[in-house]
């Protein structure tokens, strides 16, 4: 009873958050059930119909954008451990002498290498394939969305391929088990191409640690995981460009803050990767290792 004499009765909703027409179900229960109390008849319902208010373009945007994100996380989970397979293939030949019994049959070292890259480039072709397949079947416009994204998506991640190859040629010099090498890189690869990445994203938005992401980003940069990761967030991000626009489409790929720069790194490091590669095998530095 209030302050005026008048009778007040509360009920409190227990409903399912993730149900969209779950408050409007609950409350038409409640209601249903204070009228059943006053009336004493049990057979008296109130019978609601809900039609909820579509969703702005700005709000579908938006959540696109989100939807987007974490597509782009659960697919950088694959490519994390796509590149161990081919490197403990390669050390598995050198344990089992397989490379050693060509080299002295007269395959040229260079050859070897080349036929190694080319080979298992065609097998990652077909990969980043398949992922353009899921895109499309997940409709994933940011990424699907038209001639110059798919192009874009495509050469993001084949670039990734050119790169991440020859430098897993590299550290199968320093494994002796093949089982080892892959549990290493897929390790590594995970680390700095999903977990690092996230972090990343997180630690900008927060002032404390915003200064220092900015700078640490460049040095995070030179590993090929985190580039990849980087230019897929930096895809799934222009979503929210897309909200704030008229336009109705999203911007460009080919730009230094979505995929130009994570392009450059990869393209920049793989000749190095050849480069260290050869040093390797002829200049003695194998042995080294």
């Amino acid at each position: 009873v209030n302050s005026t004499g008048q009778r007040i009765i509360m009920d409190t909703a227990m409903h399912n958050a993730t149900s969209p027409h779950a408050i409007a179900a609950y409350v038409s229960s409640v209601d249903s059930a204070r009228l059943q109390r006053f009336t004493g008849d049990d057979k008296i319902h109130i019978e609601a119909h809900n039609h909820p208010m579509p969703w702005a373009q700005f709000i579908q945007r938006q959540v696109s954008q989100y939807r987007d994100m974490f597509t782009a996380i659960f697919i950088l989970v694959p490519y994390s451990f796509l590149p161990a397979n081919f490197v403990s293939f390669l050390v598995r030949e050198k344990v089992t002498k397989a490379k050693h019994l060509q080299v002295v049959s007269g395959v040229n070292i260079v050859v070897y290498w080349a036929a190694s890259f080319v080979w298992d480039m065609a097998v990652y072709t077909i990969t980043v394939l398949l992922t353009l397949i899921v895109y499309v079947a997940f409709d994933k416009q940011a990424y699907m969305g038209s001639v110059d994204s798919v192009f874009g998506t495509f050469f993001l991640y084949w670039s990734y391929g050119v790169c991440i190859l020859p430098l897993g040629y590299m550290f199968s010099f320093a494994f002796n088990s093949p089982a080892a090498a892959q549990l290493v890189l897929m390790a590594a690869n995970f680390l700095f191409g999903v977990a690092l990445v996230i972090a990343a994203q997180i630690m900008r938005f927060i002032p404390s640690t915003m200064d220092a992401n900015s700078k640490l980003v460049h040095i995070y940069r030179l590993i090929p995981a985190y580039a990849l990761g980087e230019g897929v967030m930096n895809i799934a991000e222009r979503g929210s460009q897309l909200a704030f626009a008229d336009t109705g489409k999203y911007p460009p790929m080919w730009r230094m803050d979505v995929i130009v720069r994570s392009l450059l790194y990869l393209w920049i490091e793989a000749p190095i990767s050849f480069l260290g590669i050869i040093l390797l095998e002829w200049g003695g530095w194998s042995k080294l290792i």
